[in-house]
């Protein structure tokens, strides 16, 4: 769990201004979702637990989703314009 939580943090510590950064985002948003679902699958959790980290998931498959369509939106050299909306994207995935 600790080591999901380092990932939604280093998420959120990215300085987003291009589409590459918009790719490292989803890449490390991709993989603490991963790990959220191999621990549900593969652990035995109390219902309360495995109700919040399935929440946690939808949560970040939201966040990914959300961050792709900004991310096609992106062009041009003006892409740190919408640095500060990318970041409040994922800003909020912990």
């Amino acid at each position: 769990m600790a080591n999901i939580g380092a990932l939604l943090s280093q998420v959120q510590a990215l300085d987003i201004r291009t589409t590459d950064d918009i790719r490292q985002a989803i890449f490390l948003l991709e993989l603490a979702n991963g790990c959220i679902r191999l621990i549900v699958g593969q652990t035995t959790l109390n219902e309360t637990t495995r109700t919040i980290l399935l929440a946690q998931s939808a949560r970040i498959d939201f966040l990914i989703a959300e961050t792709r369509r900004q991310a096609s939106r992106l062009s041009g050299p003006d892409e740190t314009g919408r640095k500060a909306d990318a970041e409040n994207r994922l800003g909020g995935s912990q």
